[in-house]
């Protein structure tokens, strides 16, 4: 699951920074945060080990709360890369990120149902692609 998660947060930051490469923008502070991304992007695999060894109300929020991290970080990629650039600005990033932080929460109380709550990501992308799809 979690090579599909850093695969998924993979493409859109590649996506990101394909999109920057294609205006021909130079965009001040994304050095910082691109590397920030990749410490994240690295760290992911430690709290996955945690969660797949054992599951409970300390593992969970750092498994859940490293991808809350994982997904700010890439929201504010995606934003600063459309700022820059003057082109619309996709909000969808900064609803996942809100999933991940409510998620991280829920699993702070129950850690069976802060990772059930990780479906809400699924309903997103259903109505994201229902919405961004439209005729």
């Amino acid at each position: 699951v979690s090579f599909l998660v850093i695969y998924l947060f993979w493409s859109v930051h590649a996506g990101a920074l394909r999109h920057l490469e294609e205006t021909g923008t130079e965009v001040t502070g994304l050095r910082p945060l691109n590397m920030l991304w990749l410490l994240v992007i690295a760290f992911l695999p430690f709290p996955t080990a945690l969660v797949g060894h054992r599951t409970d109300t300390a593992s969970v929020p750092i498994y859940i709360g490293t991808m809350f991290v994982l997904s700010a970080l890439t929201a504010a990629i995606v934003t600063l890369a459309h700022r820059t650039s003057g082109s619309r600005l996709p909000l969808w990033g900064w609803w996942t990120t809100a999933i991940f932080a409510a998620c991280t929460l829920i699993g702070v109380v129950n850690a069976d149902a802060g990772l059930y709550a990780l479906l809400a990501l699924a309903v997103l992308r259903v109505v994201e692609s229902r919405v961004l799809h439209r005729p």
